[in-house]
């Protein structure tokens, strides 16, 4: 197989703004075969290795070469590339949007957690972020994104879908509240904080998550020891005026 870096310029994009990819490479049957350290696709995290890549730009690239695919994923530093690929892992198609490049990326600043059903829950919102200023709330349940069922997706391949252009904008459905009332909103995109920065936001908003439902579990278990020896107590004494009302009735006879 010819292998074909993906972060390399395309030679025939003539183009004279800086060119760049999205840091894959493909065998000849378009199948990931290494995603570059520190690149777009690495940090975007929903591409793995054994992916493979069905279309590029909405254009079927069935029975393209790596090669020939080179000036379809290259573009000008800072444009999206979008892309169908083929899970290696459950076969399932889904859509990518990567940002070409370093440009800073985009998103709507919430964050999701996957619960035991397979829906991806909003665990908290941004402040000013564009999820909060369009109207999502914590607990809200994930439903489509532009028009995606998000049913058994991961937080990784949710991301990415979330993410984009700044200052462009997203379609989200969410289900809410007890009676999951299906809600319809736009939201618009703003810079997110870099990688790293974003990751240790990540785990610190998992930290206080944690500890606060290890809070709240501590204080059901303090309560529930509470309210038991109170009915423990009121066993024995209930029992030791049992005793007093025989003795007295004994004496009585």
């Amino acid at each position: 197989d010819r292998d074909a870096s993906l972060g390399e310029e395309g030679r025939s994009n003539m183009s004279k703004r800086p060119q760049a990819g999205i840091g894959l490479r493909l065998n000849s049957k378009l199948c990931v075969q290494e995603i570059v350290q520190g690149g777009p696709a690495a940090a975007a995290g929903v591409i793995q290795v054994g992916d493979t890549v069905l279309t590029v730009g909405g254009q079927d690239v069935n029975g393209y070469t790596a090669t020939q695919c080179i000036p379809l994923i290259s573009g000008d530093e800072g444009s999206y590339c979008e892309l169908n690929i083929r899970k290696a892992e459950s076969n399932v198609v889904m859509p990518v949007r990567i940002c070409r490049g370093s440009k800073p990326q985009a998103g709507v600043g919430c964050l999701l957690q996957r619960n035991e059903a397979g829906e991806l829950v909003v665990q908290a919102v941004n402040p000013g972020g564009g999820a909060m200023m369009g109207g999502v709330q914590p607990t809200d349940i994930l439903e489509r994104v532009n028009g995606v069922n998000m049913l058994g997706k991961t937080v990784r391949d949710a991301v990415p879908m979330m993410a984009g252009e700044e200052g462009s904008q997203v379609k989200m459905t969410v289900l809410r509240g007890g009676v999951r009332a299906r809600v319809e909103l736009t939201l618009t995109r703003a810079l997110l904080a870099s990688p790293a920065e974003a990751h240790a936001s990540h785990a610190q908003s998992q930290k206080v998550a944690a500890d606060k439902a290890a809070a709240v579990r501590k204080a059901a278990e303090e309560k529930a020891a509470a309210d038991k020896k109170v009915a423990d107590k009121a066993v024995a004494d209930k029992a030791v005026a049992d005793q007093k009302v025989a003795a007295d009735k004994a004496v009585a006879d």
